[in-house]
């Protein structure tokens, strides 16, 4: 098994539940590990998992304006297995920079790890 991360990739877009987020929108950050198996030596970039095109993909997803976040990191977890089907395990993280909460500091945000085992797929957030 090996994996393919990108980690603090920030993205600007307008994810969120109240109505200045949409107009203000916000700054996120998004860590992904993308786990594999593979039974022989990789040679070539068609033989794994390209994080150039898992990278584009994030970029997409993450200019479609979602509610919430969990809703985000689902769609992003469906969109990666089906364009990379040995990705079997998917660990994500999205990070609001800057919450629209008064008085609050730090960062807020949503996990999800999405395991696809065959056509069973298990879930936990």
């Amino acid at each position: 098994m090996y994996s393919v991360t990108l980690q603090n990739v920030s993205f600007f877009a307008y994810h969120g539940l109240y109505p200045e987020e949409a107009v203000n929108g916000n700054t996120f950050e998004v860590d992904l590990t993308l786990c594999c198996d593979y039974h022989q030596p990789i040679q070539t970039i068609e033989e794994t998992v390209d994080y150039v095109a898992v990278y584009e993909l994030l970029k997409t997803e993450m200019a479609i304006p979602r509610l919430l976040l969990e809703t985000l990191a689902e769609d992003i977890c469906e969109k990666i297995h089906t364009s990379f089907p040995s990705v079997h395990t998917i660990n994500i993280n999205i990070r609001k920079m800057h919450p629209p909460i008064p008085g609050f500091t730090g960062q807020v945000g949503v996990g999800l790890v999405k395991e696809y085992i065959g056509r069973v797929v298990s879930c936990r957030l």
